[in-house]
């Protein structure tokens, strides 16, 4: 499944994509501003600590792998991300579910050909894909199309609700537009249904915590 979270800065995506990811047993996160800190979580900062990392995920001996590059180049870092997560798919223990979360798109090219690939091939029962992004603008038209669920946080540019009325539905953008604070949308593509979620309080978890213990890389 693959899952995209729509929305203004200070609104709740990171949140809310953290939130549904946790309900998984598996979770592996791009966190290229390194909002994400948790203490059963194996924080990874270099590039060639990745595969050793996503190793431990793989074999359960962790459940949570965050990955907030220190390079300056991002896109690099993406792609050895996205490498990983399509080796995942390929070598996947059977029954294994694991949820990847691709923070502020915008950084990264999301046509990158590893993850263009995980897009496609991923196993849609097994590999949910959240992908936090400000604006639609910010997805590639290709990724859009293929996208299950659209979560979106309160809009107000025509061009976004344009894009939005045109992909969703015409009532998807009316609503959209009507929001309030922390309030989303949640077009579901796969039946064509909208509802309308008003209550962070059901979704919201602590994004930082305390890390005495925590294994950082």
């Amino acid at each position: 499944m693959i899952y995209l979270v729509l929305g203004r800065r200070e609104q709740g995506k990171t949140t809310l994509a953290y939130s549904m990811a946790r309900k998984f047993p598996l979770r592996l996160v791009f966190d290229p501003r390194g909002m994400i800190a948790q203490p059963d979580a194996l924080q990874v900062r270099e590039r060639g600590d990745l595969q050793p990392a996503v190793d431990e995920l793989f074999f359960r001996q962790i459940d949570e792998v965050i990955f907030s590059p220190v390079e300056d180049d991002l896109s690099a870092a993406f792609a050895d991300f996205a490498g990983e997560v399509k080796r995942w798919v390929i070598d996947r223990p059977s029954g294994d579910r694991l949820a990847v979360i691709v923070d502020e798109a915008s950084f990264v090219d999301l046509n990158q050909p590893s993850w263009q690939w995980v897009l496609r091939c991923s196993p849609r029962e097994q590999i949910h894909i959240f992908i936090t992004a400000h604006r639609p603008a910010d997805i590639p038209v290709i990724v859009r199309a293929i996208a299950d669920h659209w979560l979106i946080f309160p809009m107000r540019q025509e061009h976004d609700l344009r894009v939005i009325a045109e992909r969703c539905s015409p009532k998807t953008a009316e609503t959209v537009a009507a929001l309030g604070d922390r309030e989303f949308a949640h077009w579901d593509d796969t039946t064509a249904k909208l509802r309308v979620m008003r209550r962070p309080d059901r979704w919201f978890v602590p994004l930082a915590v305390e890390q005495e213990d925590a294994r950082v890389w």
